[in-house]
């Protein structure tokens, strides 16, 4: 079986030692984390491993999962990428382009898989709806959230809004030819509410609104097609999907069922990343996915100053 690790164990970090601890997809050999206490105290709850360094959770595993702050994330995954080793990075890929291609191509040059944590990609209801959107025109999204002191070393496009930029991506299977965005600080020194319009080389716009200074969460996604419409609550993890009928009378809309199977998005992420390991195939987002979404988002940035 393939030896996991996870380095670093806040709340990302936590989670992906929770799901490990019971997965039976991998065999879980421990974790690290530069504050030893938080690591012991960590590893007595789940009762694995505690490495003392990153070196020596290297040496034991096959891959490791790297849930350190942005800023980290490349020393990190090249020492690994180094050492043999493939990585699953939390989103956003790296804290700079520079940074994200440099990490890309060490991967891509040892043969070894490189994915990255954009965990709403493996939300069910995502993965339901994405093989029944065949012409999309305008795509909306609002996610909304309440305000926490986690990760605020980045705004709220690399926080939050790139979720949606790496799944607009995958719909519209185009280039992003324009941008157009908004946005403020509110509680923090950086930008904590956003809007941004993005138009793709193949005429489909998507509008986005991110915010982590929200009284309530809201996590919606809705898909337009000439003739049917879909709304993704990521949150219930459903669908709810519209078409135009034409047959047999007057043109009417009606709404078709949609099964979504169930699953814990962190568990389906982590195993699609040993699958991808086990059968030498890219990820569901791999560096040049993650990559491409930072990359938009540096965009959005680049829009609001």
């Amino acid at each position: 079986m393939i030896r996991v690790g996870v380095v670093g164990t806040g709340v990302f970090g936590y989670h992906h030692t929770r799901v490990l601890a019971g997965f039976d997809g991998a065999q879980f050999i421990g974790i690290h984390d530069q504050n030893a206490e938080r690591a012991k105290e960590v590893a007595a709850q789940f009762g694995i491993p505690a490495h003392p360094t990153l070196e020596a959770l290297l040496a034991a595993c096959d891959a490791v999962v790297v849930a350190v702050p942005t800023v980290h994330h490349q020393a990190v995954v090249l020492e690994a990428a180094d050492a043999g080793k493939h990585v699953l990075v939390e989103k956003p890929i790296a804290f700079s382009l520079d940074e994200a291609r440099r990490m890309a191509e060490a991967f891509r040059s040892k043969g070894l898989v490189l994915a990255v944590g954009h965990i709403e990609r493996h939300n069910p209801a995502v993965e339901a709806v994405l093989p029944m959107v065949q012409n999309p025109r305008y795509i909306t999204v609002e996610r909304l959230a309440v305000f926490t002191p986690r990760s605020l070393d980045v705004d709220v496009i690399l926080d939050l809004m790139i979720h949606d930029i790496q799944i607009v991506q995958d719909l519209a299977r185009s280039e992003v030819r324009e941008v157009r965005a908004s946005g403020v600080p509110v509680l923090s020194p950086k930008v904590d509410i956003a809007n941004a319009r993005l138009e793709f080389d193949n005429g489909v716009v998507a509008n986005l609104t991110a915010s982590r200074i929200s009284l309530e969460r809201v996590r919606k996604l809705r898909i337009f097609e000439p003739r049917a419409y879909f709304s993704v609550d990521y949150a219930d993890k459903s669908i709810k999907a519209f078409a135009l009928e034409t047959g047999g009378g007057a043109p009417r809309v009606e709404e078709r069922k949609v099964e979504v199977r169930q699953q814990e998005p962190l568990r389906a992420e982590l195993a699609d990343f040993v699958g991808a390991i086990e059968g030498g195939r890219a990820p569901r987002v791999d560096g040049d996915k993650g990559g491409r979404a930072l990359e938009v988002a540096c965009r959005i940035q680049d829009a609001l100053k």
